[in-house]
């Protein structure tokens, strides 16, 4: 692991402005992460005359933590601003600007990261392009690229690969004494860093039933006891020489603790490590934030010791991951399942494969309920997928199930219905005190007929309409005005949502919001459970990402609300 060395700040300390970010009000009181990003957004531009954007890991790290803290907060300022420095580098062919492969530099294959992001939120082929470019092998930077890559692209086999690298690498470093990798060197509390967060990244992408799984779970779990043990009693942080803490040279190091708060905090969060780690992730990332967080002379928010875009970044990663881990308790232990058996479509992705979409956790195009996933994820709950017809047994593992746009023979060849049995399944699911939800579409859009029998158990009938038809990006005929102190928006002041179904509604149901007569919005209580209902799908990425809607439209915010309610709900039932 090469010696990484600050060295770029002064020159960007004199960038100016890129016009989309001036202007941009920062509210530091919302946390350091977002002033931090603010500061990044403002230094960290193409200053052509001076020294352009560049492919590299450290700014890489820095667009890692800033799409992270896009979902954390709904708000596109941050995707749009990776996007757009993306674009500065990656031409409609996939070509990358100052990307050279001869010098088989693994450290700037983490932009690439962001290259799928981007391919799989806009669909646009030049990421893709400019992906493949960059597919080859290796560890720190380039592992999480490479499992998130062969997990999107359907290449399996790689992931034996990546676990036998991970696996050498600990037996090759470890030390004996302490368990610590790369043990007494110079910047070993940074490369063990690298080394951790390459691990609980790559993780995410695993197969479920893959062998590797398990090895690089165990790893992950020696490695959080290693760190765990040297850690400062003190503040919290770590060396930049872990095992040997006071002596001559060597001092608490900010991208260091960073990396380590950010490993054991996610690790935690994902359920790769046990709670018990979480007093150690935490103690971590506060003594981060009380001793390197800082206002400057010029009241940005800066990161002190570290103010480089690779601790900046690495920060911003640990910091979305502690306000997870500080939000996580309300959904614990809860399971949200989305219905994938009457919503069944499926579309050729760009390898050729059949894959399911629309209103799935794993669509992050517009199409999706990727940003939706996260939300539920960020408060503790454990999302899954029901492909299969719902039954007494595998409802039993929810506590919130979602049915959303049932399919009909448009869309689908041999379409499933909710039949008898699968309507008393959930009925009394519901009555037992399951928490269910029913998102239909406009009548030219949905499967009302086989929908609405279900939906009578509980009162409550999608009608036939096609309710606020929004012209082109007339937003204003979508929006809807929320009332203050509403139960379940309690946060929420204005939404969006365009051509939808209105409901007709019997006992038990009761109009939960209406609008110039029409019920919008629907809640049934039934036996110890409850259904909502709403005509439309309305929490799909495309108006909740930030990235279509007018910022004055809180969609997202709406479903955080919504979720928590949801939550709640499924707690008290």
């Amino acid at each position: 692991m090469r010696t990484y060395i600050i060295h770029i700040l002064f020159v960007l300390l004199s960038c100016r402005v890129d016009a989309q970010v001036t202007g941009v009000v920062v509210d530091t009181a919302a946390g350091p992460a977002v002033g931090l990003a603010a500061t990044a957004m403002d230094e960290w531009v193409d200053c052509s005359t001076i020294k352009p954007v560049r492919w590299t890991y450290e700014q890489g790290v820095v667009w890692l933590g800033l799409a992270r803290l896009w979902y954390a907060t709904g708000d596109a300022r941050y995707i749009n601003y990776v996007q757009q420095q993306i674009d500065r580098l990656v031409d409609k062919d996939g070509n990358i600007q100052g990307y050279r492969p001869e010098e088989y530099s693994l450290d700037n294959i983490l932009p690439g990261r962001l290259l799928l992001l981007l391919f799989e939120t806009t669909l646009q082929e030049k990421y893709y392009k400019a992906a493949r470019r960059l597919r080859l092998d290796g560890l720190h930077m380039a592992q999480p690229f490479f499992a998130q890559y062969a997990a999107l692209f359907h290449e399996d086999s790689v992931f034996d690969d990546i676990t036998r690298q991970f696996v050498t690498i600990e037996a090759h470093t470890r030390d004996a004494r302490t368990g610590l990798l790369y043990h007494g060197r110079d910047d070993s509390g940074r490369a063990m860093g690298w080394y951790g967060m390459a691990l609980v990244d790559a993780l995410d992408y695993f197969p479920a039933g893959h062998p590797g799984r398990k090895a690089l779970l165990g790893i992950l779990r020696r490695y959080a006891d290693a760190i765990g043990k040297v850690q400062d009693p003190a503040t919290g942080l770590w060396w930049d020489i872990p095992d040997r803490p006071g002596e001559a040279g060597n001092y608490p190091e900010a991208s260091a603790s960073a990396m380590f708060a950010y490993t054991l905090t996610r690790g935690v969060c994902q359920g790769y490590l046990p709670d018990d780690y979480r007093s150690v992730a935490e103690k971590g990332y506060r003594g981060l934030a009380d001793r390197f967080i800082g206002t400057s002379f010029n009241g940005r928010v800066e990161l002190q010791g570290a103010n480089d875009p690779k601790g900046i970044g690495v920060f911003l990663l640990a910091a979305v991951e502690y306000k997870r881990m500080t939000t996580s308790a309300k959904g614990e232990g809860k399971t949200v399942m989305l219905d994938y058996y009457f919503n069944n479509e499926r579309r050729k992705d760009i390898t050729g494969a059949a894959v399911r979409y629309h209103y799935t956790w794993e669509d992050k195009a517009n199409s999706g309920f990727s940003l939706l996933g996260h939300l539920f994820r960020q408060y503790g709950a454990h999302t899954d997928s029901l492909p299969v017809a719902p039954t007494a047994a595998n409802l039993g593992k929810a506590s919130v199930y979602i049915i959303v746009d049932p399919d009909d023979d448009r869309e689908v060849p041999a379409p499933n219905y909710p039949g008898p049995a699968e309507i008393q399944s959930i009925y009394d699911w519901v009555k037992a005190g399951g928490v269910l939800v029913l998102m239909s579409n406009d009548s030219a859009n949905a499967e009302f007929t086989h929908f609405n029998v279900l939906a009578a158990k509980f009162g409550i009938q999608f009608n036939y309409d096609d309710y606020h038809k929004v012209t082109g990006s007339n937003f204003a005929m979508g929006a809807f005005t929320i009332a203050p102190q509403d139960k379940i928006f309690g946060t929420t002041s204005k939404i969006y949502i365009k051509e939808l179904s209105t409901l007709q509604l019997s006992p038990p149901a009761l109009a939960y919001f209406t609008d110039k007569g029409h019920v919008i919005m629907a809640v049934s209580p039934v036996g110890k459970g409850a259904v909502f209902a709403v005509g439309d799908p309305w929490f799909y990425n495309e108006y909740t990402d930030g990235r279509k809607l007018p910022a004055d439209y809180e969609n997202y915010n709406a479903a955080r609300d919504f979720v928590q309610w949801l939550l709640y709900k499924a707690q008290k039932n």
